[in-house]
């Protein structure tokens, strides 16, 4: 852990690292949680909850050198493991 002056320290001091893969946010103000979570460089940032886990429905893949690829799981698993195709019967 590492203390930060300010809410803006704490984004420096994240986003600092070559690595992206979740961050969490820990807030009672639903603004702030918002604003800080548009600038933090993750694949996946938590609000008031622990860096572990994820829900299996929701899309999970990192930034910055903590990833390589496309989103796993929810609806970008299934547009990255499918292919859409026509098919028209004539009777």
């Amino acid at each position: 852990m590492m203390r930060a002056g300010s809410a803006a320290d704490a984004i420096a001091i994240a986003n600092a690292v070559r690595f992206g893969l979740v961050a969490a946010v820990f807030t009672r103000d639903l603004g702030s949680a918002l604003r800080l979570t548009s600038r933090l460089e993750a694949g996946m940032i938590r609000v008031n909850a622990p860096t572990s886990g994820v829900d299996f429905h929701a899309p999970f893949g990192a930034s910055k050198e903590s990833s390589y690829g496309p989103r796993e799981q929810g609806l970008a698993a299934r547009a990255f493991y499918t292919e859409s195709r026509t098919v028209l019967l004539v009777p």
